[in-house]
């Protein structure tokens, strides 16, 4: 460091014609006081260009506007388009099974049939009682015309003839329900029963899967509650085709 001191300084300029190289550009000097000297950088000791500055890369980019999208990134499951346990609503034994495990099977493909034989004759029954009814409500709306009977007479002969047609919707609705068909087209999958066994209503028989398309189950936290919409763009990665993605 300099010290400052009291004292009248000279500065000499090399005279014009003088050969020699000057030592500096001017050369100064205090006269009357303390001496002071400051070193300017230089090499250090240790060898040339020791102590100079090192070289640092820079790298430039134009600075833009962009959006950032915020990623939300939940873990889920892939589900069935259409899914069903197909169930008997009566009971009865099983006569034909029309699929096999694994099949393809379209939209009211017979699947399973139970045993019909009851419930035909239950159908031959309700219809001979509905003929018999029809008939019946014939001949009496015939004689009410003529005043053989009374009104009431043939109203009863009406309702009768009514009762015996929904006696008939009925056991034509259970012979159809011995039949049971696809509801959709899909994958049929293991069966729990074979051709004899009896089912009870509502027993498992086989399930019916529909994977084209599949739909995807997960779950996201409550705070990104408020950024999920309907129509977002979703990535999908699946941990048996790696390093393949679906949009």
């Amino acid at each position: 460091s300099a010290r400052s001191a009291t004292a009248s300084s000279t500065c000499t300029r090399p005279a014009r014609g003088d050969s020699r190289p000057p030592p500096a550009p001017w050369n100064c000097g205090q006269v009357g006081g303390p001496s002071s000297t400051a070193a300017a950088p230089g090499p250090a000791s240790g060898g040339p260009g020791a102590g100079a500055p090192q070289a640092v890369t820079v790298e430039a980019a134009r600075v833009v506007r962009a959006a950032l999208p915020q990623v939300i990134t939940a873990v889920g499951s892939l589900r069935s388009d259409e899914s069903v346990t197909l169930r008997p609503e009566v009971a009865g034994r099983i006569a034909t099974i029309g699929f096999a495990e694994g099949q393809r099977v379209q939209k009211g493909a017979l699947l399973v049939r139970l045993d019909p034989t009851v419930n035909e004759a239950e159908v031959k029954q309700a219809r001979a009682n509905m003929t018999l009814a029809k008939s019946k409500y014939d001949r009496a709306v015939d004689l009410a015309k003529s005043n053989f009977i009374s009104g009431q007479a043939r109203d009863e002969a009406e309702s009768n003839m009514k009762v015996a047609d929904a006696a008939l919707a009925v056991a034509e609705a259970k012979l159809a329900k011995m039949e049971i068909k696809a509801p959709f087209s899909g994958i049929i999958g293991l069966r729990q029963v074979s051709v004899g066994d009896y089912v009870k209503e509502g027993a498992d028989l086989v399930n019916l899967e529909a994977v084209d398309p599949l739909k995807v189950g997960f779950r996201v936290p409550e705070i990104y509650l408020r950024q999920v919409r309907a129509g977002q763009a979703l990535e999908i990665a699946l941990d048996a085709i790696p390093g393949r993605t679906y949009a």
